[in-house]
């Protein structure tokens, strides 16, 4: 599959860039915002077309846009966005200088008879799309709550994002591991984003506006990890007057607040939730009766510093403790707190815009065992330092250079008790350079090609050793409503978790980073993809894309380790291929999604090759929206997925503990404790897995108050969905039973 993705970009792009651009006259340049009418806050990924023309552009996450390359005259543009009425301004393009043409969305009630697009895609046709998704309120609002709102659970009915179980947010792409997505929140990298043993994620949805999910062939500006970029973008504070919403769940309470800053055109918002009823959390799963106790706390100031500057600053707490009475059950601690800055500077009128940005990102966790038979304790940190620079310059032509720089510094420690009871502690650090450049090349009809090159400098204290990372993108308009498109691109990774893949749920990671200067190569993966999209009317476009991801360089935990002399990583390699299809409709009372994956992944570590456990072949979401009356909305989703591979047991026998000799009896007299035999590894499947969930929601408004109820329920029909096979007892475990639940928000 490799060889036939590489033949057909190769063909796709050969074939189209024989067209070339005819001389135009004199051009010039539009640019602008767009930003919400009611509260001055910015609206990222509108888009912006051209009437009349096949010419349009996408805002970025801060609502900036760029119309390059237009020929002196007179326009029309339209700006629009779901959840937004469309707005529309006449302008004139001057050879001379720059236009400026900002926009003010109002906000769109959701009622019947309204026909929008769904999802906040990038509609522009000076971007090349490739492997990107766009979620936002909507989309959180589609997808049945289970116990409380989840981003993480939203991005698992794309196309490519898999699960493992109903109790995990934790989420693979396209055939890589947990620790492979890289997670930004604000611009602030974010480790371990989990609440209640991954329950959920540490993401408030309230104060989201959007969230890009890059799958794969994602561009030079991203690097560090094999698999995925989530780019998490939080809201701006309204700008004109105070306000805010409260809500509860089963689970736990929100609230949030928000208002105009003193200077004028700037806002803050505060958003914080806490879990308030425990041990709801304990029907999810068997876990021990533990006593949930999490909290999150986001906090974001926007100052409008100038006519021309932004000032953001961005912070981020989170925690969670499971203190458990019984001293035979163990306490788990673990913290995510981050702060940032970012400065938004545009030069030239517009034509140069850069984005300046500083973060500190910390993650550590404890496990605490008490008297438990069998764990040992732990401790893991994180703490990351980044300094970065990002620029756009926007050509006369249209075409546009990208160039940035990255520092930062990553202190990573572990400590932990091994199985012969030997203490072992690490602290590494791990400093990063990073140069990128890339080129959006715009001269040939109907033809975005993007081309650009990442430069890795590891170990810059130490061994400084580089890493080179080429990228290519294109997206071609065959016609207006039918675009084929194509990337390519290596990835390199220096800081992985050490984890037992065997486990169902991963409680406790630890994160190690692959230094050179210690002769450890850094895992590397390659990205190919080709795809199609089609418009088939306002209300229905659909994707399809092929892709293959060879990792020639993985590492494993060391599962064989005996003595400290022992190492603790084996290096393997992995592949991934598969086939997504997403369609998106909308009708004046339907919406929703349909998306299906045909994936196929395998690892290869000391001459054995295995699927992973999150190797599902066939995966299935089908999600609606039904508008049946004023303030009504009914949701479903139903999934389908082929069965997880396990690994059998196949036996049992007595062994021998390490301490056994210094402490115990000795060798002769002890008796042993069982220990399970396994099989092949992952030599078996479970049966299919499928589930309906459905919500019900009315929206009400008293006095001046807009309020939200809404009923869901998970596993509708009660489908008995495997989980795992408990090897103390072979006895079969299932996901979640059915399941309701309820939460009630006030927006004021």
């Amino acid at each position: 599959m490799k060889t036939l993705l590489r033949l057909l970009l190769l063909l796709l792009a050969s074939g189209i860039a024989a067209r070339t651009l005819d001389a135009q006259g004199l051009q010039g340049i539009i640019r602008g915002t767009v930003t919400d009418s009611t509260s001055g806050a910015a609206i990222p990924f509108a888009n912006i077309r051209v009437e009349g023309g096949n010419i349009g552009a996408a805002c970025d996450a801060k609502g900036y846009y760029v119309l390059p390359s237009l020929p002196v005259g007179r326009y029309k543009l339209t700006a629009s966005i779901v959840g937004y009425l469309p707005a529309a301004k006449s302008v004139n393009v001057a050879a001379v200088g720059i236009t400026l043409c900002d926009f003010h969305l109002t906000p769109s009630p959701v009622q019947l008879g309204t026909v929008e697009r769904l999802g906040e895609r990038r509609e522009s046709h000076a971007e090349t799309n490739v492997s990107i998704e766009t979620v936002g309120q909507r989309e959180f609002e589609l997808t049945p709550v289970a116990v409380q709102p989840d981003i993480f659970r939203t991005l698992m009915a794309l196309p490519g994002v898999q699960s493992t179980s109903d109790v995990s947010t934790q989420f693979y792409v396209r055939g890589g591991g947990g620790d492979q997505n890289l997670i930004y929140f604000d611009g602030m990298p974010v480790y371990n984003p989990f609440h209640a043993l991954g329950l959920f994620s540490i993401f408030d949805a309230s104060s989201i506006r959007s969230a890009e999910l890059f799958k794969g062939g994602f561009g030079a500006e991203f690097g560090g990890r094999l698999s995925s970029v989530l780019n998490i973008v939080t809201r701006e504070g309204n700008k004109k007057r105070f306000g805010g919403n409260a809500g509860m769940g089963l689970a736990s309470g929100r609230l949030l607040v928000e208002g105009p800053f003193a200077w004028e055109g700037s806002s803050w918002l505060i958003g914080a939730r806490k879990s308030l009823f425990g041990r709801v959390l304990n029907q999810f799963v068997d876990t021990k009766n533990y006593p949930f106790d999490y909290y999150d706390v986001t906090g974001n100031l926007d100052l409008h510093i100038g006519e021309n500057s932004r000032l953001a600053v961005h912070s981020f707490f989170s925690g969670d403790r499971l203190d458990n009475s019984s001293p035979q059950q163990p306490n788990y601690n673990w913290y995510n707190n981050a702060i940032g800055a970012n400065l938004r500077q545009i030069f030239l009128e517009g034509q140069f815009y850069g984005d300046f940005s500083l973060a500190f990102s910390k993650f550590s966790a404890s496990l605490d065992p008490k008297l438990h038979p069998a764990l040992k304790p732990q401790t893991s940190s994180v703490a990351d330092r980044m300094l970065r620079a990002d620029a756009t310059y926007v050509l006369g032509t249209g075409d546009q250079i990208g160039f940035g720089v990255l520092f930062h510094i990553v202190d990573v420690g572990y400590s932990l008790v091994n199985s012969a009871n030997i203490p072992l502690s690490n602290s590494d650090i791990l400093p990063e350079g990073v140069l990128y450049w890339k080129l959006k090349y715009l001269r040939i009809p109907n033809l975005t090609t993007e081309a650009g090159l990442r430069v890795n400098y590891i170990d810059l204290l130490d061994e400084a050793h580089a890493a080179f990372e080429p990228r290519l993108s294109f997206r071609y308009h065959v016609s207006p409503l039918l675009a084929v498109k194509g990337a390519f691109g290596t990835y390199h990774q220096r800081l992985i978790t050490l984890s037992n893949e065997d486990n169902l749920i991963n409680l406790f990671e630890m994160w190690y980073p692959l230094l050179s200067s210690s002769r450890i190569p850094a895992e590397e993966a390659e990205h190919y993809v080709v795809g199609v999209e089609a418009t088939f009317s306002p209300a229905l476009d659909a994707t399809l894309e092929l892709y293959t991801k060879p990792m020639k360089v993985l590492f494993g935990y060391n599962l064989n380790k005996v003595d400290q002399h022992d190492p603790d990583l084996i290096q393997g390699t992995g592949s991934a291929s598969g086939v997504e299809l997403l369609l998106r409709y909308q009708t004046p009372a339907l919406r929703g999604w349909v998306s299906y994956s045909y994936s196929t992944t395998s690892r290869t570590f000391n001459g054995i090759t295995y699927p992973p456990r999150y190797d599902r072949r066939h995966t299935l979401h089908a999600i609606a929206s039904w508008s049946f009356a004023e303030g009504w909305e009914l949701g479903t989703q139903w999934e389908f997925g082929s069965g997880l591979p396990f690994t059998p047991m196949t036996g049992y026998y007595d062994r021998v503990p390490f301490d056994g000799m210094p402490d115990g009896p000795g060798y002769v007299a002890e008796r042993g404790i069982p220990y399970m035999l396994l099989g092949t590894k992952n030599s078996e499947r479970f049966p299919p897995y499928h589930r309906l969930d459905m919500s019900m929601r009315k929206r009400l408004k008293i006095a001046d108050l807009k309020v939200v109820i809404s009923g869901n329920i998970v596993n509708v029909y009660n489908r008995k969905n495997i989980f795992y096979f408990d090897r103390a007892t072979g006895a079969r475990v299932n996901m979640l039973p059915f399941l309701p639940s309820a939460d009630v928000s006030v927006e004021f």
